[in-house]
């Protein structure tokens, strides 16, 4: 446990510069970084522990199947919120970049959810889930410079 919340600490010291963006220069923009930046982190992390909570037998299929299911969920609400952002007029481009970064990860992190309902109900099914985990460990490790 211990391990766990240094890591999480040095997670999120990491994220500040990854953004770009300090809170005095913009407020709302650096909260949405920050929020952003633990989503997709987190979100990497919470299919990544179903996957192995059923592969372990300490989740049954119901219970992996409703948590994935939670999961494909928000991430495609937070994929709608993102697109919002792409018509904004005031967003800057380099800012547009990370949205687009942001949106493409959550896509990928669909895939990787989608793959993992596959592999709940074949457990011989594993490709797809292992391949979009590694898109998406791509695109969060680059977003996040760990």
């Amino acid at each position: 446990m211990k391990t766990v919340v240094l890591t999480l600490v040095a997670v999120t010291l990491l994220l500040v510069p990854a953004f770009g963006v300090q809170a005095e220069e913009d407020p709302k923009l650096y909260a949405l970084g920050m929020i952003s930046a633990s989503n997709i982190y987190f979100s990497y992390l919470v299919l990544g522990t179903v996957a192995d909570g059923y592969a372990s037998g300490g989740y049954g299929a119901d219970m992996a199947r409703n948590l994935t299911e939670e999961a494909i969920a928000l991430t495609r609400t937070s994929i709608d919120a993102l697109e919002l952002l792409r018509g904004d007029a005031g967003v800057a481009d380099e800012d547009l970049e990370v949205v687009n970064g942001l949106i493409e990860t959550h896509e990928l992190l669909l895939g990787q959810a989608n793959g993992l309902l596959s592999y709940i109900d074949d457990p011989d099914d594993r490709d797809d889930f292992l391949h979009y985990r590694d898109l998406a460990w791509r695109n969060i490790s680059s977003m996040l410079d760990l």
